[in-house]
């Protein structure tokens, strides 16, 4: 059937039906993909006083590469990763294999630079310690010395620090890392207890920090989910929405419709496209664009 005339040349709503053979990781790879060239085009335009014409073209001609990439190309090839079976037998570890990770010293050495430059009490104590701190390193041949097994900061800074500021540094130093920095949220094991105690303190503090991240939704999602958003053709909209923004040409409901649902002897005769685009396809997909992490398909 003939396309209408808004529909963009490069849509073939019959590629998407390609999705329903899609692994898991390529599926969260093809969310990612989508997310990522609609969050860097969204930042370039926000940004469009300090592009040129010329520009701001440029940008708008790597987006729509970008996004007719991800509705022909990766969808008839999707980009592969190491365990892509079905959804069945899908193991998420197997992929992402940093989900608990030991911490390097280059996450410290971040972390210091971090908060060196934004906690004014962390920057105050790096530099009244670093003194004392060289002549530890004196004191290495000999092995007197006891202020790098400080217990509290009173025993490192110099006697003469005023109050306030030692004060300060102590409060500084009750607090969890994640109060203060961005980094990112780090914790202490403690590997004497048994695993089904260790489990129910995990569980206890990952809920903890699931609320205080206040994100839209944070479980994984199901087999039947998934394929809903293919069923309904939740992708395929997200393709069109990111097309109409990079144009920025807006379509109605009624214009969505007509290319995500085009008139077809299979549908059910109380089948209503435009109620669904309006009342479960735009909001799922938005939601998907903008407010999910896509490894929550994994």
């Amino acid at each position: 059937m003939k396309k209408p005339n808004y529909c963009p040349d490069w849509f073939d709503i019959s590629l998407y039906d390609g999705l329903s053979d899609f692994s898991r990781d390529e599926l969260s790879m093809a969310l990612w993909s989508r997310q990522m060239n609609y969050r860097i085009t969204k930042e370039e335009f926000d940004a469009v006083s300090h592009l040129t014409d010329k520009e701001k073209e440029e940008v708008r001609v790597n987006a729509l590469n970008w996004l007719k990439g991800c509705a022909n190309e990766w969808i008839a090839q999707p980009i592969k990763h190491k365990n892509s079976g079905n959804r069945m037998n899908y193991n998420p570890l197997e992929v992402e294999t940093n989900i608990l990770r030991d911490v390097t010293w280059g996450d410290i050495a971040r972390l210091h630079t971090e908060s060196y430059v934004e906690i004014p009490e962390m920057r105050k104590f790096v530099q009244e310690t670093r003194q004392i701190l060289e002549e530890c390193i004196k004191d290495l041949e000999t092995g007197v010395n006891i202020h790098t097994d400080w217990l509290s900061p009173d025993n490192i800074l110099p006697e003469d620090m005023p109050s306030q500021d030692v004060k300060a540094i102590n409060n500084l130093f009750d607090m969890p890392v994640s109060e203060t920095s961005n980094y990112s949220t780090m914790i202490h094991i403690d590997l004497g207890l048994s695993d089904e105690v260790l489990e129910m303190a995990f569980k206890q503090k990952l809920k903890e920090l699931r609320q205080q991240e206040e994100r839209e939704r944070t479980r994984r999602f199901s087999d039947a989910e998934i394929r809903k958003m293919i069923d309904y053709r939740v992708f395929a909209f997200m393709d069109l929405y990111v097309y109409s923004f990079i144009v920025e040409r807006k379509f109605t409901d009624v214009e969505m419709a007509a290319m995500i649902y085009p008139p077809s002897n299979n549908a059910p005769l109380d089948f209503d496209a435009v109620d669904r685009i309006a009342r479960t396809v735009r909001p799922k997909a938005m939601e998907l664009l903008e407010k999910t992490n896509a490894r929550l398909l994994l």
